[in-house]
């Protein structure tokens, strides 16, 4: 692939990270991604294992909700329903999405919305299904040579089948990598108008300074759009995707139905915020900026759908629509919180006046 041209382009100004889980490696530069999967390529998660559950509760004396067990349902609508009881406590963890809807679907969440679906109200809890954050992504795109892009694969039978040989043979070839190989933390405030890095001194290097948090990553992906204007879908398909780190936007989780299947209506709020628009105009040029620097070393890389330039306003009209999500999280500590006086309990993930269950 044609990530060593990108490394190389990486490593003229930023620093290199080699474990982002070390203390003492500085928090913002270049990573190589450590990954493991398993030999079938696949992963199972929690919304698959845990989509179609409910929860049962009772009373009791004090008035506090108790959470009895879990009522779970196979794929099936006629499938039979199983009653799992509880000896101590349940634990909820179904991920961003799926955590809020089982809630939601549970009569736990704001009272207004339970009644507006026809869910029976079993506690009033005003942050369920609100406060998601998305992790913002754009998408660059960029032709480069066609054997240096997964794209080659999909014009190319002989080649999807010389790699699916390689992977289920020899456990070798392009299906044992990721889409994303590569990973630029960066803070956005070191990133000048025209994609220039400003100088990066020692202490911004410091990985205990709080200050170095960053705020923007560059993913760096084999495979871009295939429908973006301009693009030769006879050549390799490349994008230098800017994502946002700490995303100030916020976005909201309401009930598409009543069905568990269905997934809940995701209003992520895209770049809502003008700190969110700043970080992600600072990842628009320095994604431009690292594809310049390869170009310089020589490396055939032809814009197909970026901006038009690197002002404000052209940075703007670019990113407007095209944003999408990399990851999602819910803010448990909102979703635990009453309202927005009451102080939350870090670390304990346990509701207020309900008693055996955690999330």
């Amino acid at each position: 692939m044609c990530f060593e041209a990108v490394e190389k382009a990486y490593r003229l100004s930023l620093p290199h990270i080699e474990d982002t889980r070390s203390p003492v490696d500085p928090s913002i530069g270049l990573y190589k991604m450590q990954f493991m999967i398993d030999s079938s390529g696949r992963r199972f998660t929690c919304a698959q294992a845990l989509w179609h559950a409910n929860f049962f509760f009772s009373r009791n004396n004090d008035g506090s909700t108790c959470v009895d067990g879990v009522k779970i349902r196979g794929t099936n609508s006629d499938d039979v329903s199983v009653n799992v009881r509880a000896k101590c406590e349940v634990i909820l963890c179904c991920g961003a999405l799926r955590t809020p809807q089982l809630l939601l679907l549970s009569g736990v969440g704001p009272k207004k919305h339970l009644q507006e679906m026809n869910v029976d109200v079993v506690l009033d809890s005003p942050g369920v299904g609100e406060h998601l954050v998305a992790s913002t992504l754009d998408w660059p795109s960029y032709d480069c040579p066609l054997f240096d892009s997964l794209w080659a694969m999909i014009i190319r039978p002989t080649i999807l089948i010389r790699e699916l040989y390689n992977y289920l043979r020899y456990g070798s070839g392009w299906f044992l990598g990721t889409l994303v190989e590569l990973d630029t933390f960066f803070l956005s405030s070191l990133v000048e108008k025209d994609g220039r890095v400003k100088s990066i001194s020692r202490e911004r290097e410091d990985p205990f300074n709080a200050g170095n948090i960053p705020d923007i990553a560059i993913l760096p992906c084999s495979i871009s759009d295939p429908s973006a204007e301009g693009t030769d879908k006879w050549r390799g398909l490349f994008g230098f995707n800017p994502t946002l780190l700490k995303v100030t936007s916020r976005g909201s989780l309401p009930l598409h139905s009543l069905d568990p299947r269905d997934a809940p209506l995701c209003k992520l709020n895209y770049l809502n915020t003008p700190k969110d628009r700043v970080a992600m105009r600072a990842g628009l040029r320095l994604s431009a900026e690292i594809a310049r620097q390869m170009c310089n070393a020589g490396y055939p890389l032809k814009e197909t759908s970026v901006s038009k330039s690197l002002e404000d306003v052209d940075l703007d009209s670019f990113m407007q629509g095209r944003a999408s999500s990399g990851a999602c999280l819910c803010d448990r500590r909102e979703m635990l919180r009453y309202d927005r006086e009451e102080p939350f309990l870090a670390g304990v993930g346990r509701m207020r006046n309900v008693v055996r269950f955690r999330l």
